[in-house]
């Protein structure tokens, strides 16, 4: 069996999240209940088609946890930009849910239960991982579509491969039609 060798400040940071497991029924089914509760619009999303569970409508609201967590942790411009391409989205239709993944790490865009854009923050601007379903982009290239630049890696490993770097300079509108491709072909595509 190989043996798999880490640093002594690794293994440190590992003893501290280490923690017995003492737990009681009590309080494991506390801890459990509460856990999904804090993540129950997850667990619904998950497969709601095969579910029969209807997508909840969101309109152009201020954004709820862990979306709130994760626009709390942009910069004020970034965060400006980001209600920006969030209004645009929304904007593409009714059926369209917005959210964040709980670790704050990125907010997500899905339409009817499918995820279209992934939102992830850099520091003056934010990278939009969108499905290339409806744009002209072949993989391992890069080129400008609606006066926005975006480049598909050669050997993607995830369905959200098409990548478009938004900062302050970025044509809203040309964005806009883009997404509107993307939202076009991937509420069209089902299944």
């Amino acid at each position: 069996m190989p043996t798999i060798r880490i640093s002594d400040d690794t293994a440190d940071r590992l003893k501290k999240l280490a923690r017995p497991l003492n737990d009681s029924w009590d309080t494991f089914l506390g801890r459990a209940g509460l856990f999904l509760t804090q993540r129950q619009s997850e667990f619904l999303s998950f497969d709601q088609e095969q579910n029969g569970v209807r997508p909840v409508e969101v309109t152009d609201t201020p954004p709820r946890p862990p979306e709130a967590r994760f626009v709390a942790r942009l910069s004020p411009s970034v965060r400006e930009l980001y209600q920006s391409v969030r209004s645009l989205m929304v904007s593409l239709g009714d059926d369209i849910q917005v959210g964040a993944v709980p670790s704050c790490e990125y907010s997500h865009v899905s339409v009817n239960g499918r995820q279209l854009v992934h939102i992830h923050r850099r520091v003056n601007g934010l990278t939009l991982f969108l499905r290339p379903d409806g744009l002209e982009v072949e993989k391992g290239t890069k080129t400008t579509l609606h006066n926005v630049w975006v480049e598909r890696p050669a050997n993607p490993t995830w369905p959200h491969n098409a990548v478009v770097r938004v900062s302050a300079d970025t044509d809203l509108d040309g964005l806009r039609s883009m997404l509107r491709d993307v939202y076009d072909a991937t509420k069209n595509r089902g299944g």
